[in-house]
């Protein structure tokens, strides 16, 4: 059972093995340490004494492996869930680096030194935030982030990479154009969708701009049909000119293909309360989907925290 700690683990059945143990009490109390999925654990013994020496894990298998440094029992124990019963391959197929994080999103640079632009309910609340920059392995280049101004408004942020493993990337190749877009103008996003089954490359998806307005006529976004997933929230909307023209942060449930993305005007003021610098002076012409697709992968990201 979850707490605000870690777990509490619980006795529901076969609690016979002492005449003084019930189903319902506590076994053990897992509890978080520094280090994602490794936990410090308070194991009560049969007799209920609190055994302080043990940790526990996920191993390759996603057994969770108790480990006892001092106890006349065998050194380990290991424990496969049982319930819920997977449904799909796919469910098993969770690699442990996507299954411990609680947030995902997608996000892109604005300039060279590392700033990143998200969703404000991507990173809400959360207390590590992780960027995986796109450079060909994508799973191996994980950097810190910090979170530098966020605003639940405008369900904006702007990350920082904060890690000494970080070097500058090339220069962003996009403009920020705040010029409103008309009826029916191209447009197209780079993303993160689905990673659990889609996979962690990127995904382009194109439509245009069906309104001015976005959900119950709110002045701040977009309303498109651009193809969106759980995952795309904070990645970029461009027009076909290669400028960024927006932030994809929602999609209607109820319907097919209508997404909505908060204007790049609101994502320009965020901008400028920070001392962020960014060059908007790039010469765009307008290009094919699949120019922009190889141009503009390398600055788009992963984000992942918890």
């Amino acid at each position: 059972i979850k707490n605000e700690s870690g777990y509490d683990v619980v006795y529901l059945s076969g609690a016979n093995n002492q005449g003084d143990w019930a189903e319902g009490e506590i076994k053990a109390k897992i509890i978080r340490t520094a280090k994602p999925n490794f936990f410090k654990v308070e194991w009560f013994m049969g007799n209920k004494s609190k055994n302080q020496d043990v940790y526990c894990s996920f191993d390759e298998n996603d057994l969770l492996t108790f480990i006892y440094s001092t106890s006349d029992r065998e050194p380990e124990s290991k424990y496969l869930k049982l319930y819920p019963i997977a449904t799909a391959p796919a469910q098993n197929e969770i690699s442990l680096k996507n299954r411990i994080y609680k947030s995902s999103g997608s996000g892109f640079f604005i300039s060279s030194d590392g700033y990143i632009i998200t969703n404000h309910h991507v990173v809400d609340k959360l207390n590590t935030v992780h960027i995986f920059v796109n450079d060909g392995n994508i799973s191996n280049n994980k950097y810190l982030g910090e979170v530098i101004l966020k605003d639940k408004g405008s369900d904006l942020a702007i990350l920082k990479i904060n890690d000494s493993k970080f070097s500058d990337i090339k220069q962003v190749p996009y403009n920020i154009n705040t010029n409103l877009l008309n009826i029916g103008e191209n447009v197209f996003t780079l993303g993160f969708p689905l990673l659990n089954t889609m996979g962690e490359s990127v995904k382009l998806t194109d439509g245009v701009i069906s309104s001015k307005l976005g959900f119950e006529n709110d002045i701040n976004s977009y309303q498109t049909s651009v193809p969106i997933q759980p995952g795309n929230s904070g990645g970029p909307l461009f027009d076909l000119n290669g400028d960024l023209v927006g932030v994809i942060n929602a999609r209607h449930r109820e319907t097919d293909n209508v997404g909505y993305a908060i204007k790049a005007n609101v994502l320009k003021n965020l901008i400028d309360l920070s001392d962020i610098k960014i060059d908007n002076s790039k010469n765009q012409q307008k290009r094919n989907l699949s120019y922009f697709g190889e141009e503009y992968e390398p600055f788009i990201v992963i984000v992942k925290g918890y």
